[in-house]
């Protein structure tokens, strides 16, 4: 029985949103697609052979998403962008983002402070992803903003 309140409370606000059309925050495939961009990238850009991260963080606001990864020794930040195609990847570097440089993409300032903010471990979300190779992300989190 309480199951079923909870399977209602949680599925009829969402339902309601595709009906009426509104926009729906909870987005399930953002994890994999946001790695399968991270990983596409890394591997055609970055490395010769085929991106295996160890770790990604990800915070996502709006359409825009920020992206720390590590393989290895190596480390770096991507910004992507949710668009008809699916998440890209619009700016990658070995170094953090500035405001300014997000400013420049055409993130507000507020957004933009929210994309660069510090994951507390409060807002740390584990997401389950795996690599295209099958193996399991050794920490993959998204940051709830």
């Amino acid at each position: 029985m309480m199951r079923q309140q909870l399977t209602r409370f949680l599925i009829a606000p969402l339902w309601a949103a595709l009906i009426l059309g509104l926009p729906c925050a909870v987005r399930a495939d953002d994890g994999s697609a946001i790695l399968a961009a991270t990983t596409t990238y890394l591997s055609t850009y970055v490395f010769a052979q085929p991106a295996n991260p160890d770790t990604i963080e990800e915070r996502i606001v709006g359409s825009y998403a920020v992206v720390d990864w590590t393989q290895g020794n190596a480390a770096g930040e991507m910004l992507l962008q949710n668009g008809a195609s699916g998440w890209t990847v619009l700016r990658a570097g070995g170094g953090r983002f500035s405001p300014q440089m997000l400013g420049n993409v055409g993130i507000s300032a507020t957004d933009a402070a929210k994309l660069l903010q510090t994951c507390a471990p409060s807002m740390r979300v584990p997401l389950s992803v795996k690599h295209t190779s099958g193996r399991r992300i050794r920490s993959a989190i998204r940051c709830t903003l």
